[in-house]
Parts: structure tokens; C-alpha cells; sequence
């Protein structure tokens, strides 16, 4: 099962393969709005702007809080939504999210 967010057009996704990230997120209190990209997972919601520009400050500690072995199979997930993220804050544009 993928998840795909769509903004503007642009059209990032989370692959089945990439989906042990949330282990990291599910639940933890220093990663809110993360917590939100797990819940959307489920639910298919939009997620604002302001919101998308706190989910980048979080992705970045999120990336030290990655283990080795995990932060080399992550990195690349972490760029990309950090890039798609960003760009819906800069937008002003919210993210519509849609699960399989």
C-alpha cells in the first residue's frame, strides 16, 4: 500500500518499502505534526501550510534521531518530503493525502 500526497499538481508518496519510518513518529511526542502524516495515513485528510512548514523542522531532527542502518534507508524518503513539504509551505497550498 502506497500513500500519496498531492499539491499543486506535484505528487510525493510514501511506498509500502518506506512505511517503517512511522515507527519512528507513531506516538512520539517530540514529532506532532508528523504524528499527523501517520494519522492522514489512515484517514486520507489535508494538511495546511503552517502545518507542512512544522513537519519540515520536525523531519530534520528527525533525521538525527535515525538510526545508522535507518538513516541510510530513510534519507532519501526524508529529502523528498522535506522538498514537498516546503514547497506546500511556500505555496500556501494545502496537501490533500490519499491512501491505497
Amino acid at each position: 500500500m502506497s500513500f500519496d500526497m498531492y499539491c499543486l499538481g506535484r505528487k510525493e508518496a510514501i511506498e509500502h518499502d518506506e512505511e517503517g519510518i512511522f515507527e519512528y513518529i507513531n506516538e512520539n511526542e517530540a514529532y506532532p505534526e508528523l504524528f499527523k502524516v501517520w494519522e492522514a495515513f489512515y484517514e486520507g485528510s489535508i494538511i495546511d501550510p503552517e502545518c507542512s512548514n512544522r513537519i519540515v523542522l520536525e523531519l530534520i531532527a528527525l533525521r538525527e534521531e535515525l538510526s545508522e542502518q535507518d538513516r541510510k534507508a530513510y534519507s532519501r524518503l526524508v529529502d523528498r518530503l522535506q522538498s514537498f513539504f516546503c514547497f506546500s509551505y511556500v505555496e500556501k497550498a494545502s496537501i490533500r493525502c490519499v491512501s491505497d
